[in-house]
C-alpha cells in the first residue's frame, strides 16, 4: 500500500466534497448577510436619505429674538486682558451676537485680522475711537 493512497478520493466523494465546499461558502455569506444586513442596509440608506427624527416640540422661540443667546464668533481669550481678541471678519455679523462690548473702543480695536494685511480684507483700516464705539 502506498503512503499517499489514503489521500486519493473516490470520484463520488470528490464531487460531494466540491458541493460541500461551495455550500459552506454560500452559507457563510448568507450568515454574514443576515447578521450584518440590517446594519449595512441602514448605513447605506442613511447616506442617501435623511434619517433625522426630531424629538420634542417646537418651542416657538426664535434665535434672533432671545438677547441672551450669542453666536459663535472665533476669539482668543488671554489672561490679563479684559476683552478677548476677535479672529474673524465681523463686518456682516450682528454685533449683538458677539457677547461682549467695550464702551470706549470698537470691536475693530480687538480684531486681529487687521494686524497682517491680506487680499481678502474688504477694508484695511480698523474703525476706532469714541465716535465709532458700537
Amino acid at each position: 500500500m502506498n503512503k499517499t493512497s489514503w489521500l486519493i478520493l473516490p470520484p463520488m466523494q470528490e464531487e460531494i466534497t466540491w458541493y460541500y465546499g461551495w455550500f459552506s461558502v454560500a452559507f457563510a455569506i448568507a450568515f454574514f448577510i443576515v447578521l450584518f444586513g440590517r446594519t449595512l442596509y441602514g448605513s447605506v440608506v442613511s447616506i442617501f436619505v435623511g434619517a433625522f427624527q426630531p424629538e420634542g416640540a417646537n418651542q416657538h422661540i426664535d434665535f434672533s429674538s432671545n438677547p441672551e443667546i450669542f453666536a459663535y464668533v472665533p476669539q482668543i481669550k488671554l489672561t490679563g486682558q479684559p476683552y478677548p481678541y476677535l479672529v474673524c471678519d465681523i463686518d456682516d455679523i450682528d454685533e449683538g451676537l458677539i457677547g461682549w462690548s467695550n464702551p470706549s473702543h470698537s470691536y475693530d480695536y480687538f480684531n486681529l485680522i487687521f494686524d497682517i494685511p491680506h487680499k481678502s480684507l474688504r477694508r484695511t483700516e480698523p474703525i476706532d475711537g469714541d465716535d465709532a464705539a458700537k
